[in-house]
Order: structure tokens, then C-alpha cells, then sequence
């Protein structure tokens, strides 16, 4: 498939030049092994980690399960323990379940989340709003995505 990491006694890595320098191989996967992006839950108490989900598709390394990508977007929680994330190049808007790390919804957006979900309340409704921008492109339209929570 073309992934290795070391042939010939050499690894082939280089940096890409740009602000947020990843270390990455020739194929553009993270010289390390999967997951390369998650999401965890640690006890502030006592330093354990409860819970680690893989958040993010690289489609070209594994088109059925999550490899985790790096997050740009963030993060935000609203008050039934549901955790919003946006920034993963797949562009997908996750929300997870703070007991234990599940995935509960995915959505595609047409551009990767650029900032951490917004969540307000309107009407005794709840909402959260997600500012798309896509991450590599300057010059693309903005998507702001507004969803109504019904859980």
C-alpha cells in the first residue's frame, strides 16, 4: 500500500513548510502509529484516563473506522453531557457521549469546522452552531451550520 515508515534503513519523513508543521511521511500519514487524533476524558483528580476515542476518518489509510486526525476545530459540551467536536480533515461534525466516549452522531459538512461548536439556548431549545471555514483554503466560502438538539 505504500505506507511504510522505514525502507531500506532509512525513514522518510519531512516537514511541510507550512505554520502548523506535522510529522508526516511521503504518503502524507503521521509517522506514528494510528490513532493520530482522539478524545479523552481524564480524571483531573487522580491523572486516569476513563476514556480515549479516535475521532476523524483518513479515508486513504482505513475507510470503515476512525484513524483520528488532528483536531483544529474544538470542542464544547451542553448540559445533557453530550461533546461536540469539529476540526478533523474529514470535515465531519462529531457528537460524543462524556460517559463513555461513543460516537453517538457523525455529519458531513461541506467544509472542516475552523472554531469550537457554539451552543445557546432559544425558546427553552437548544442549538449548536458550527463555523466551517475549511482548513487549508483561504479563499472558500464560510458554511455556518446550525443544528436544533432533541436528545
Amino acid at each position: 500500500m505504500g505506507y511504510q515508515l522505514i525502507a531500506n534503513n532509512r525513514m522518510r519523513v519531512q516537514a511541510n513548510g507550512l505554520a502548523w508543521s506535522q510529522f508526516l511521511t511521503e504518503d502524507g500519514l503521521h509517522a506514528s502509529n494510528p490513532p493520530w487524533g482522539y478524545v479523552v476524558k481524564q480524571s483531573l483528580k487522580t491523572g486516569k484516563i476513563i476514556w480515549k476515542t479516535p475521532v476523524g476518518y483518513n479515508y486513504e489509510y482505513n475507510k470503515i473506522s476512525p484513524t483520528g486526525t488532528s483536531i483544529f476545530g474544538g470542542t464544547a459540551l451542553n448540559s445533557g453531557n453530550i461533546l461536540f467536536v469539529t476540526g478533523t480533515y474529514d470535515k465531519m461534525f462529531y457528537a460524543l457521549n462524556t460517559k463513555n466516549g461513543k460516537i453517538l452522531w457523525e455529519y458531513q459538512m461541506n467544509a472542516a469546522g475552523s472554531a469550537p461548536p457554539t451552543i445557546f439556548k432559544h425558546k427553552d431549545k437548544q442549538y449548536v452552531a458550527v463555523v466551517s471555514t475549511d482548513l487549508n483554503s483561504i479563499n472558500i466560502p464560510t458554511y455556518k451550520v446550525n443544528y436544533k438538539i432533541d436528545w
